[in-house]
């Protein structure tokens, strides 16, 4: 092979990989793009709470009811603590964060009777505080939820623990948050546990989670599923929160459409680049055929061909450009978001951002560098045509 047969095929092999990089690109840029803008409510800090010393706590249950999610309402939250003080009655204050602006959706009771005096208070953030950074995806990757903010409002009230056991429920509306997403949107939730590893001692949790009716569900820690209940029975603190990622049903048509217009892409990629080729020696093949014997290759010839090959390598780049589209936006469109959820969005005041244009100039850019090297393709395979007809010859 001579040095210039090297340098071509190199060419060709770097302008292959060119292409297959940005077949890859854009099928993980929908998703990167489409984050652009506000796509999501606001995370809220829901956590135990901060300040049980001294008194042991020999079990917890937890209730979450996320059904109004739905409907695009709060989720309801009861925690019962039960304490055993071994020693005198014991003077507590504690903090929650309810997770609600407003924190004007809640009750505290000890041993059934009322608390009052909670004030909310300003205050740093406790660290264990901290809400995930993710929840589980539900087609397997993650989803980002914790925004890091350093403070919040939460709620502080005192209370007696007398000696003996007593017990503690705390019941409040906490938000869900909501993730533009289609053909449905996702729900995110978190209850934060870490604060309880700061308790005197934890006896144990049960847990319990109800869902919309045949909502798909990924959670952390594992919970058994039962119908629309998730179950969760630990001996310790199993995990820092509770994270979990939810959505109506989607169509199997969907996913299946979603899977065939993505597979297409990079076909379609590879089937143009190898036409790209094939025109491109065809091209310098007639070019022989209509050239008389012993006639050298003019330069009117030779430019002629360039435009050709510009010509194939466009084409390319709008088969690609065209084919992108329908694979981005495709299924998207022909599974639109039902009405209710449309309703639901603008109530939330969630938009799709920047993420349509951005991702309308990343195929556009896509396309453009398909034509380049679709055209560069057709020159190659012309000239390398046009060496071997000459070496023939």
């Amino acid at each position: 092979m001579t040095g210039l047969d090297h340098d071509r095929d190199r060419l060709a092999r770097c302008a292959l990989r060119t292409v297959v990089g940005s077949v890859l690109i854009l099928a993980h840029a929908s998703g990167v793009w489409a984050n652009a803008g506000p796509r999501a409510t606001a995370a809220r800090i829901i956590a135990e709470p901060v300040g049980i010393q001294g008194v042991r706590i020999t079990r917890e249950m937890l209730s979450i009811d996320l059904r109004p999610a739905e409907r695009g309402q709060r989720g309801i939250v009861e925690a019962v603590y039960y304490l055993q003080n071994e020693g005198p009655e014991q003077h507590l204050d504690l903090l929650f964060a309810f997770g609600s602006e407003d924190n004007a959706d809640w009750s505290i009771t000890l041993d059934d009777v009322p608390i009052t005096g909670a004030r909310t208070e300003n205050t740093d953030t406790p660290r264990a505080w901290w809400p995930p950074a993710t929840t589980p995806g539900l087609d397997g990757d993650t989803l980002s939820y914790g925004p890091g903010w350093i403070t919040v409002r939460p709620l502080a009230f005192s209370i007696v623990v007398p000696a003996g056991a007593s017990v503690l429920k705390v019941r409040y509306h906490a938000a869900v948050r909501i993730h533009l997403a289609r053909p449905a949107m996702v729900r995110q939730f978190a209850y934060v546990l870490a604060p309880a590893r700061a308790w005197a001692e934890f006896g144990g949790l049960d847990v319990t989670i109800q869902l919309p009716g045949g909502w798909p569900v990924a959670v952390t820690p594992v919970l058994e599923r039962d119908g629309d209940l998730l179950r969760g029975r630990f001996d310790a603190i199993p995990a820092n929160a509770i994270a979990l990622t939810m959505r109506p049903p989607v169509p199997e048509a969907y996913l299946t459409t979603k899977r065939v217009a993505w597979g297409l892409y990079p076909l379609v990629a590879i089937i143009g680049l190898i036409g790209c080729w094939v025109c491109g020696g065809a091209l310098r093949r007639r070019d022989q055929r209509s050239r008389p014997p012993g006639a050298s290759r003019s330069h009117p010839s030779l430019l002629r061909n360039v435009v050709y090959a510009a010509a194939i390598g466009m084409t390319f780049g709008v088969l690609m450009f065209t084919t992108g589209l329908a694979a981005a936006w495709g299924p998207d469109l022909a599974f639109p978001l039902p009405a209710d959820e449309r309703t639901l969005a603008r109530a939330a005041r969630l938009e799709e951002g920047y993420g349509p244009l951005l991702l309308f100039a990343g195929a556009l850019l896509l396309a453009v560098a398909a034509a380049v090297i679709g055209g560069l393709f057709a020159m190659l395979a012309a000239l390398k045509v046009a060496r071997k007809t000459t070496i023939g010859g």
